[in-house]
């Protein structure tokens, strides 16, 4: 719609500000998501598995994982 209101590159700047803004969504998801996990692995005793944390590259390496097989369980709903 802008492009047709607009013109071409109306509707092409349109295109890269909505995926930029995908992007620096998905980055924060993964964030602040694998960072809650490791989180909620501290408080409850159940869920230590995935409170591991990647001294070399200093990231939650099973929260990451984790947050990654709930997202693909929910692709594939």
């Amino acid at each position: 719609m802008i492009g047709r209101a607009f013109g071409g590159w109306a509707g092409i700047l349109t295109a890269l500000a909505i995926a930029m803004a995908t992007l620096t969504s998905i980055n924060a998801t993964i964030v602040v998501g694998a960072r809650t996990t490791y989180a909620a692995a501290a408080d409850w005793p159940k869920l230590q598995f995935l409170g591991r944390w990647n001294t070399v590259r200093g990231i939650p390496v099973a929260g990451i994982m984790s947050q990654g097989v709930v997202g693909l369980m929910l692709v594939a709903l």
